[in-house]
């Protein structure tokens, strides 16, 4: 006769069976059931704002909604912060360097942009510029 065995019993027991089913509910699906990631919209806009002495040009730039943008960033003089609050858009421009970053504005409006010291700039505080989305 066959004896199946019990649960709670012998050496796999109710701990085992609980690790077992933890390992099933948390770790396989994390690691096997993932979507892809999304492919990003490919680059409909390529703008530039220079930064130097403390001030943007163009002082204003305008997007298209749901287009994706690369915006190059570029500093003729020292390390700045750049961010878009509203859009949650945030990088750093090395000094004498350029960085591009890509982003989808999602919504229509006017955005302000401004400067982020990475360092006591004092000059920083007062740099702004709009985004306009159409």
């Amino acid at each position: 006769m066959l004896r199946m065995p019990q649960m709670g019993k012998g050496r796999f027991g109710v701990r085992t069976a609980l690790a077992a089913a933890l390992i099933l509910v948390f770790l396989v699906p994390a690691g096997c059931l993932r979507r892809p990631a999304a492919r990003p919209l490919p680059i409909e806009q390529r703008l530039t704002i220079s930064v130097e002495k403390f001030h943007f040009t163009p002082g204003s730039i305008e997007v298209r909604a749901n287009k994706r943008v690369a915006l190059r960033l570029k500093s003729n003089d020292v390390t700045y912060g750049f961010a878009i609050p509203a859009l949650r858009v945030r990088t750093i421009i090395p000094a004498k360097g350029e960085t591009t970053i890509q982003f989808t504005p999602g919504r229509k409006g006017n955005f302000i942009f401004r400067c982020t010291p990475p360092g006591p700039q004092p000059g920083c505080r007062n740099m702004r510029g709009t985004l306009i989305v159409k």
